[in-house]
């Protein structure tokens, strides 16, 4: 009795989320075409460095469409395939999630302006900054202002802690 199976198609769709300087999550969808047997589970390869030969990740297919790695070293290019198989086989490798750096999605910010004093009064003052021209990918949540004060007897730092995107710091010195 001949089996009527075939080898399934390639898994679809395959992308990265979640990436960070030593993380990442592969994301798929099931071959268009089974082949004609239940999908049995997926083969991972992965390539690193400058060499375009693709390693197998895991030994045992997994079962499921999503798989994360904790062990990506910060700096360094990768690029994953998929494996499907069924009964019949293992499937041809789906299209590569391109190359890419393991990397957070932001960085620091750049530098703020000079802060300025704007306005001087009795016991207050405001104080003026520009934004920095890159905020690193990620939205400012606060700047950091360090206030120093000088009297008769004391040296004094103050550093408040602002929860605002303002660039604008009324000080009031009581």
């Amino acid at each position: 009795m001949r089996d009527c199976s075939d080898p399934p198609g390639p898994p679809q769709n395959l992308r990265i989320e979640n990436l960070t300087s030593s993380s990442c999550t592969l994301v798929w969808e099931p071959p268009s075409f089974d082949g004609g047997s239940e999908i049995k589970g997926y083969y991972i390869e992965r390539s690193s460095g400058y060499s375009s030969r693709f390693v197998k990740v895991n030994r045992d297919p997994i079962n499921k469409t999503q798989q994360s790695y904790t062990d990506l070293v910060e700096g360094t290019e990768y690029e994953y395939r998929v494996l499907a198989e069924n009964e019949a086989g293992i499937s041809k490798p789906s299209e590569t999630t391109g190359v890419f750096v393991a990397k957070d999605p932001y960085g620091k910010p750049g530098k703020p302006g000079t802060p300025t004093v704007k306005d001087v009064a009795k016991g207050a003052m405001t104080i003026e900054w520009d934004a920095p021209a890159s905020d690193g990918g990620a939205e400012i949540t606060n700047y950091v202002v360090e206030v120093w004060t000088v009297t008769q007897k004391q040296l004094g730092l103050f550093t408040l802690r602002l929860v605002t995107k303002s660039v604008t710091l009324i000080y009031i010195h009581l």
